[in-house]
């Protein structure tokens, strides 16, 4: 549903998972989209994306781990 907030609730779970080094974006298509929306919210105030077109997808991979398996620093982007 158009202005729903998708592309923000996304690019707000790749930035808490980032900090809490449970998550990071994968090499590749679509890391450059990933990693934009998650560094909006290192903003203080976050300024939010223009709306998503209607007929943009993008995809991208992500790795997650559990917290007993938290990534170290040197493996963020």
């Amino acid at each position: 549903m158009k202005g729903s907030g998708k592309t923000c609730a996304l690019g707000a779970i790749l930035n808490t998972g980032e900090r809490a080094s449970l998550l990071r974006p994968e090499d590749g298509y679509g890391q450059s989209y990933a990693t934009q929306l998650k560094n909006l919210f290192y903003n203080d105030p976050a300024i939010l994306p223009n709306p998503t077109s209607e007929k943009t997808t993008n995809t991208f991979g992500f790795t997650l781990k559990k917290p007993s398996e938290r990534m170290n620093e040197n493996c963020l982007s």
